[in-house]
């Protein structure tokens, strides 16, 4: 049976532990206020380029060349930046883009690719709640309505891949402003852009 001493002791020990920590304990998780979801979705709909450190640079290429490229991948070179058509409507959300940096299951080098993605929007919430509201990732759940679509470049080779994903996005903000969406295997936690 447990001494009086060691249990006040055992009923005290979080209340000091919680007492020592300098930022304010939620015991509740908020979810992303309506006017911060209107504004990430409004600022990632269009078109975005990304330079070799992934911060958007869209000075790189324009929204009408980057549209050419997806249309004749055979122009894609090793200078072509990543790029990312994102179009919002409603609750659905089509994803089209170009990335240099995939790396297939199994395969030690990475490849080019171009996909596609057309989902469903369920929910948002804080990508790590207990720092909530003061951190500015956010992470996307939608349904896929269409499976995500991996194209391997050379269009070619015809190799397709369709990721194991799970509709989680990652919605990343630089310098105050939303602009990348990123999307990761389900299982590995693999980048697959």
């Amino acid at each position: 049976m447990t001494s009086r001493p060691l249990f006040a002791l055992l009923l005290a020990l979080p209340m000091l532990l919680l007492g020592g920590c300098d930022r304010p304990i939620r015991w509740m998780h908020p979810d992303p206020s309506k006017e911060l979801l209107i504004r990430a979705m409004t600022e990632l709909n269009g078109f975005h380029a990304y330079n070799s450190s992934g911060h958007e640079d869209n000075s790189l290429i324009t929204g009408v060349e980057a549209m050419r490229l997806l249309e004749d991948s055979t122009k894609i070179t090793e200078k072509t930046p990543d790029f990312m058509f994102v179009e919002i409507k409603g609750r659905t959300l089509t994803l089209i883009g170009y990335s240099q940096t995939y790396r297939p299951q199994g395969q030690d080098h990475q490849t080019p690719m171009i996909y596609s993605y057309v989902g469903e929007l369920k929910r948002a919430r804080y990508a790590l709640p207990h720092m909530a509201p003061n951190i500015d990732d956010l992470k996307f759940t939608s349904s896929p309505q269409e499976k995500l679509k991996v194209a391997l470049l050379p269009l070619s080779s015809g190799r397709v891949i369709y990721p194991d994903f799970n509709g989680d996005l990652n919605i990343g903000s630089e310098g105050g402003r939303y602009s990348q969406i990123s999307a990761f295997t389900r299982k590995d936690w693999d980048l697959i852009f």
